[in-house]
């Protein structure tokens, strides 16, 4: 009997590295301003080599995103959100944070405050490949297909309904933007607040790539 006991013990330990939890709702992430005193961001483009920025993020895992890099706009390592707080986004200067719940999805969610690395995402265009560094060194690459502002009309909460500013007659709420972001399997989604009217989180952009195989 005890052996069995043991037996069944594992296999639920086992499960639950193998089998994580789906995330217990969905969010939006506030990206705005962090209270804490930090140095001032410059937002300039940086002169490093991509083999350079890979040698600086690497770690030899290859399954967990390290880093993102767009040439001559910005490159920035990325640290993992915990999975019981969807709501995390690091106050650390020049850091991403990689959104749990979006994972799930088939996503790739990278998150910054607008104050601190987000503030790298506005100069972002259509046309520059961006770069999803792994730990091991590998690649994926991907391509803009879309760049969406938002106003939040409850800007402190990650359960705020949104205005699409291209169409502001479009009102949404938290779950839609959700699934029509980080919903959509296979996507990069970069997100960070947008500052108006004397609040840091006044709105939201969000930056939506798709893969570019081979």
């Amino acid at each position: 009997m005890n052996s069995i006991l043991r037996f069944l013990s594992t296999i639920v330990v086992l499960g639950c590295f193998f089998f994580p939890l789906k995330p217990t709702t969905e969010l939006i992430p506030v990206t705005k301003a962090v209270l804490e005193d930090s140095p001032s961001l410059v937002v300039e483009a940086s002169d490093a080599s991509l083999t350079s920025f890979i040698s600086n993020v690497y770690d030899s895992n290859g399954s967990v995103v390290r880093g993102i890099y767009i040439k001559d706009v910005l490159q920035l390592p990325v640290v993992q959100q915990p999975a019981s707080n969807p709501g995390f986004v690091s106050s650390a200067n020049n850091t991403v944070t990689q959104f749990y719940t979006a994972s799930y999805y088939g996503s790739i969610g990278l998150l910054a405050h607008n104050t601190l690395a987000g503030s790298y995402f506005f100069l972002v265009d259509f046309d520059d490949p961006i770069y999803v560094v792994y730990g091991d060194g590998h690649l994926e690459t991907y391509k803009v297909i879309d760049i969406r502002y938002y106003q939040a009309l409850s800007p402190n909460s990650p359960y705020s309904s949104f205005v699409n500013l291209a169409n502001p007659v479009q009102t949404i709420g938290y779950e839609q933007l959700f699934y029509e972001t980080y919903g959509v399997s296979g996507r990069l989604v970069m997100q960070t607040c947008v500052e108006k009217e004397g609040l840091d989180s006044w709105g939201r952009l969000f930056i939506i790539a798709e893969k570019i195989e081979g």
